[in-house]
């Protein structure tokens, strides 16, 4: 008779609970050449914000698209041909893509974008929504 055995190694755990944080957040594909850039995701009162850490990367460089409520960030940036021979080349910059499901309640018509010192900033505001009002009775007169 075998004993079975189930080893839960902390890497084990840490790589299953980012893919179920994955799937929670609503965040799908993901594809980048050499490890996804990060992303902060915030949220107060009238909009949500996503920062991408980008550093390397021009305004030109990226892309943002909106499709069916599915916001994709994308770059493809050239490799520039240097003069010289590297002994060790540990930055570059890959090209990436991510894309994030938006909720239905974001004014599509009115995110912004802005790039400084790295950081892909990315606003979206939420629509103004309807308040329910309290039942109350109505006197017959």
């Amino acid at each position: 008779m075998t004993a079975l055995r189930f080893y839960n190694s902390p890497l084990r755990n840490s790589m299953l609970d980012e893919m179920l944080n994955v799937l929670a957040n609503n965040e799908i594909s993901e594809k980048c050449a050499c490890g996804c850039v990060a992303a902060n995701i915030s949220e107060n009162e009238g909009a949500y914000r996503i920062d991408l850490s980008v550093p390397g990367f021009t305004r030109e460089d990226i892309k943002i698209n909106l499709e069916k409520n599915v916001l994709t960030i994308k770059s493809e940036k050239k490799s520039e041909e240097e003069e010289g021979k590297y002994l060790r080349r540990e930055f570059t910059t890959a090209d990436f893509e991510r894309r994030f499901i938006l909720p239905k309640h974001v004014d599509t018509d009115k995110i912004s974008a802005t790039a400084e010192n790295g950081i892909l900033g990315i606003v979206i505001p939420k629509k103004e929504q309807v308040v329910e009002k309290v039942t109350r009775e109505i006197s017959i007169q």
